[in-house]
């Protein structure tokens, strides 16, 4: 058995229907950072599985800005983008961990 089973630390992941549920909610909110909602639903992957990191408090607080590297429809590499997001969406998202070579909820 190997030393370390885990080998990967934990990413936050969001899936494209989440994702423009957000951004609409964001968009509600008046949050800087958000996305149109043709231009988003249009251009991501409908099974997508978009990985999201915390990069700062934003709008004095109000929300965090996040980054993004969302999975294009019929595209291979990322695209990392910056998007507002309440802190409560945030929180409630699921979290993988690559251990023994395979991706788990933790």
């Amino acid at each position: 058995m190997e030393a370390a089973s885990v080998l990967e630390k934990p990413v936050t992941v969001i899936n494209t229907s989440d994702l423009i549920y957000v951004n609409s909610d964001s968009l509600r909110k008046g949050y800087t950072r958000t996305f149109m909602p043709r231009d988003l639903s249009s251009k991501l992957d409908p099974d997508g599985i978009h990985l999201i990191t915390f990069a700062y408090p934003a709008d004095d607080g109000a929300c965090m800005r996040c980054e993004i590297l969302m999975k294009l429809a019929g595209i291979v590499e990322p695209q990392r983008e910056l998007i507002d997001i309440a802190w409560e969406h945030y929180n409630g998202l699921a979290q993988i961990q690559k251990v023994n070579g395979e991706w788990v909820r933790v």
